[in-house]
């Protein structure tokens, strides 16, 4: 049978962090360290790569052709997942009520926070990339994920949203719940029909 690809992919990730260890440490010193100690390193390099690369084994990538949005970050180790609806709601979700300056009302905003979708990729950074489907790009503060409940959401009172609704992805900040991001600068980073994240 053929290897699944995606197992390949979990591989490469954890070869990724094993190869950012000085193994140089395990050399033997001047007196002739034991061999127990050896092998403990080596056990624990490589435990500490497979609890990193764990995540991946956790959320599926999905088939390019199901894509519909794709993460990549260069720390601790590089990493680009392709990711389909699916994956992304088996995530623990959140659901914020707010109004927005584009739509009517307050909607209920259903998706995964963006610091739980990092921190499940095992992706870290200062910024964010975003790009939309048209390639419209803006770059916001990672800090606003860990401050506020920023969701990347997928649903909008309970209905999945089209493209032409501003689907299938859209970052939406809790205007409501904060009156202090209810300005131009926040809205900017309000991007709908989200396509990539990149984490620099």
């Amino acid at each position: 049978t053929k290897p699944d690809m995606r197992d390949t992919a979990d591989l490469r990730a954890s070869a990724s962090l094993l190869a950012g260890f000085d193994f140089q440490s395990l050399a033997f010193d001047s007196n002739g360290a034991s061999p127990l100690r050896l092998i403990s390193k080596i056990c624990l390099a490589v435990g500490a790569a497979l609890l990193l690369a764990a995540p991946f084994a956790a959320m599926r990538p999905a088939a390019s052709s199901d894509a519909i949005l794709t993460v990549s970050g260069s720390h601790p180790a590089a990493v680009t997942v392709d990711l389909d609806l699916a994956a992304i709601e088996q995530l623990p979700h959140r659901t914020i009520a707010t109004s927005t300056p584009w739509t009517e009302g307050v909607s209920s905003y259903e998706g995964v926070l963006l610091r739980d979708l990092l921190h499940r990729l095992g992706v870290s950074g200062t910024t964010v990339k975003l790009t939309a489907l048209n390639d419209y790009t803006i770059t916001v503060p990672a800090a606003d994920f860990d401050e506020y409940d920023v969701v990347l959401a997928y649903a909008r009172d309970g209905q999945a949203m089209p493209v032409r609704d501003k689907g299938p992805l859209w970052v939406v900040y809790p205007l409501d719940g904060h009156p202090e991001l209810n300005n131009e600068e926040t809205h900017a980073k309000m991007i709908w029909q989200v396509r990539r994240l990149e984490v620099e």
